[in-house]
């Protein structure tokens, strides 16, 4: 697969905690000549900061129709292994629309990391997914956001249909990035030097940056 089949994209208005993230995927995607596309402001005031993955998913969709595969990464993860090659971390786990992490806690995929094919289907899902929302207008500033209609949506489908192909192919953790938290999580879903990425997820932002720092001193 050529290295120009990868666009990798992020979303921060919090610059003082994102900087060295955008920094290392920067260098990441240098590294192996994949396309970066970094926003510092949100593309809807309607919604949480969140929900603007949706929107910048689907902007670099349409921009950029030459690229197989748009990757989403959370402002609160950070690429700690540039080493790794996407394609080739990827290409054990096929997948026809959306790949997403497994999560560690209650929710069955994690949206941290969203792996998109360019295509119609996929484009689609993600219009479905936005508009679902209006029904469930609490998701729009709380909760997991956007994750929290996945999951409706995913558990809907399922009820209507046992037997239809699901749009999100869910891996195992520790592939694609690896919760990194300064409370208890089973040893097996840590993150660990010489994995992909570590996701600073589920703290404060205080103790986000602290954990952070840790790490970057650990990479360096």
């Amino acid at each position: 697969m050529s290295s120009k089949s990868f666009l990798f994209c992020s979303l921060s208005d919090r610059p003082e905690f994102s900087k060295p993230m955008f920094q290392h995927l920067e260098m990441y995607c240098e590294k192996h000549n994949y396309k970066c596309v970094l926003e510092n402001k949100v593309l809807s005031d309607q919604r949480a900061p969140a929900w603007s993955k949706i929107l910048l998913i689907q902007r670099e969709m349409k921009a950029n129709p030459d690229i197989d595969t748009i990757v989403w990464v959370d402002d609160d993860i950070l690429i700690t292994n540039k080493d790794i090659k996407f394609d080739e971390l990827i290409k054990p786990y096929p997948f026809h629309c959306i790949l997403l992490s497994e999560d560690v806690v209650w929710s069955p995929f994690n949206c941290g990391m969203m792996v998109c094919k360019n295509n119609k289907e996929t484009y689609d899902y993600l219009t479905t997914i936005w508009e679902l929302c209006e029904q469930y207008p609490d998701k729009k500033f709380s909760g997991l956001w956007e994750q929290d209609i996945l999951v409706i949506h995913t558990k809907l489908m399922s009820f209507i249909n046992p037997k239809h192909k699901m749009t999100l192919t869910v891996i195992p953790h520790n592939i694609i990035q690896s919760f990194f938290r300064d409370y208890d999580l089973p040893a097996d879903k840590r993150w660990k030097p010489g994995h992909f990425s570590a996701h600073f997820t589920g703290m404060p932002m205080n103790r986000r940056m602290y954990m952070r720092d840790i790490v970057l001193k650990q990479i360096a």
